[in-house]
């Protein structure tokens, strides 16, 4: 008895010790996983609002007003975080920076940067020079030429603060966090940035760029290993245009600004290119309704044919709407509210797609007229329809060819650049 007693204070000792040895060990890793859970959430809110500032820039810039422009693209930066991170002054540096690159390609006429906001301390004495080979090298990738462009930018710094109130990043060197975004300003001619040009169309907000149609690792790793499905362009497969469009590794001409792999939401650029496949999901797209009354596959033609009676463009003012103008557009969350804005839930349509091809080819493929689409993330089940998308941003994008015929119906389209449209 006495030996079984021994045996078993024995055994409690050695589990206390145990327990003493690696429970220091366990809290360290679980303090890891939060702070490093932290900054990748922290990173991705620091390279929206220079995703944004950039996006604000590009679709509002004057040459001759850029003291404004810097004011502008700066508010457009700030209220894009206000509600998850703190804006004191001393934890951002917010720089926004125009320029005209040569005729060469490889310099700038003009590099102008401006201070929007902080005190200059978070991202240190920037290196301005380091900045305009990082802009050439992303305009000019996958041999584009980024001559004669007039670009806009946003610079963001952002110190991090810790969950847990530990001041370890400083000592690993990750205590600040840098967002840059680029973007062109010089924008279609036939698209008026004035008008509701809103297309029945939603993209889900996780999309890759695609791939040259001959790709293979020797061309390049991707850049999202595990959740890009790497898809690669494919012409042939087209129902429009015939002959179809070409991209391969050597013949990019048609497509010069694409680079391959780039997540839609995180790091579009004007020129990538995407494809979109009917349904929900990474890669998906569907078609919307209106309103209940639009909830059809002849209301689909009639909301992608530009003017009266379905287009989007076709809404007039609430206060200049005669009082008996059907109103074409209703947030699903709230029946009062029919100017369609970002946070809004929208109706799917589940009407047969297949004839809005000759729509598609008619007014948007064979002209090149750019429209606005919706970007959503959350789904949920609703009312009509079935389904319902809440619109988390607005893209103007360029559509190059299309499959709306037969099995596995998709649309391939050229993103241009995040925009607001204007459906007051």
């Amino acid at each position: 008895m006495k030996k079984w007693l021994h045996a078993h204070k024995s055994e409690n000792g050695q589990s206390l010790v145990e327990t003493a040895l690696f429970l220091p060990i366990l809290l360290l890793l679980l303090v890891g996983v939060v702070e490093v859970g932290n900054l990748m959430i922290t990173q991705n809110r620091v390279t929206t609002s220079a995703q944004t500032g950039a996006a604000y820039g590009a679709n509002h810039y004057v040459h001759e007003d850029w003291a404004g422009t810097v004011n502008a693209m700066t508010v457009a930066s700030s209220n894009s975080i206000t509600e998850m991170l703190d804006l004191d002054p001393a934890h951002w540096d917010m720089w926004s920076f125009h320029a005209k690159v040569n005729d060469a390609g490889d310099g700038f006429d003009f590099f102008e940067f401006s201070h929007g906001h902080g005190n200059q301390t978070v991202g240190g004495d920037v290196d301005w020079t380091e900045v305009q080979s990082d802009t050439l090298a992303q305009l000019n990738a996958n041999n584009a030429s980024a001559a004669n462009l007039e670009i806009v930018g946003q610079l963001n710094f952002h110190e991090v603060d810790t969950v847990l109130g530990f001041d370890f990043w400083q000592w690993a060197g990750f205590q600040t966090l840098q967002g840059l975004t680029i973007m062109r300003v010089d924008t279609p001619d036939a698209f008026e940035s004035e008008t509701c040009n809103v297309l029945p169309i939603a993209m889900y907000f996780e999309n890759f760029s695609l791939y040259p149609e001959d790709y293979n690792e020797n061309l390049g790793a991707a850049h999202y290993p595990g959740i890009d499905p790497i898809i690669e362009f494919r012409g042939a497969n087209l129902n429009y245009p015939n002959p179809p469009p070409v991209y391969t590794s050597s013949n990019n001409s048609q497509f010069p600004y694409n680079s391959p792999g780039w997540h839609l939401s995180w790091d579009a650029q004007e020129g990538y290119l995407y494809r979109l496949r009917n349904g929900e999901g990474s890669g998906g797209f569907g078609w919307l309704a209106w309103d209940d009354q639009y909830a059809n596959a002849n209301k689909i033609k009639e909301a992608l044919t530009p003017g009266p009676p379905g287009n989007m463009t076709s809404i007039p003012a609430e206060a200049d709407a005669p009082p008996d103008y059907p109103q074409l557009y209703t947030n699903q969350a709230d029946a009062s509210d029919h100017v369609i804005s970002v946070n809004d839930w929208v109706q799917v349509n589940t009407g047969n797609i297949a004839a809005a091809g000759t729509i598609m080819e008619q007014y948007y493929i064979d002209t090149e007229q750019p429209g606005v689409v919706i970007i959503y993330q959350e789904t949920r089940a609703g009312g009509g329809n079935n389904r319902e998308y809440r619109i988390l941003n607005f893209a103007l994008v360029r559509f190059y060819g299309h499959k709306l015929s037969g099995n596995d119906p998709s649309m391939e389209i050229e993103f241009l650049r995040w925009t607001t449209p204007n459906c007051q």
